[in-house]
């Protein structure tokens, strides 16, 4: 091999890297642009499956409102909730369940007792 065909060799391995860092780059700038669009994206999604959610009786709102409730229960009634919950979804039982309050007085009373509990 002369030493022009080693340059050359060494010119395009050299390309060939430039072209790798040039495609993750790219790749990179790509992943961002979707990523940051994903949030207007997931609230058209969200407002489009209104109709839908209340043509099934199912509300997303309504369901994450209860996650959220659900998750300030004390650990027993929490414990007995999920049980209800995944038998009426597993089975299909006829199980009518519900939280009722206000999210805010509950997240109140728990950081009560989260302060009293540490000593604050």
């Amino acid at each position: 091999m002369s030493a022009k065909e080693v340059m050359l060799n060494g010119f395009s391995v050299a390309a060939e890297k430039l072209t790798l860092v040039l495609n993750d780059y790219y790749l990179d700038a790509l992943r961002k642009k979707f990523l940051s669009s994903l949030p207007s994206h997931l609230k058209s999604l969200k407002k489009a499956s209104l109709p839908v959610q209340q043509q099934l009786g199912v509300s997303h709102m309504k369901k994450l409102k209860q996650q959220q409730l659900a998750e300030l229960l004390p650990p027993p009634l929490y414990v007995i909730y999920s049980q209800l919950l995944t038998l009426k979804e597993t089975f299909g039982e006829n199980i009518d369940l519900e939280l009722i309050g206000s999210l805010k007085d509950a997240q109140d009373i728990a950081c009560q007792l989260a302060n009293k509990s540490t000593g604050n």
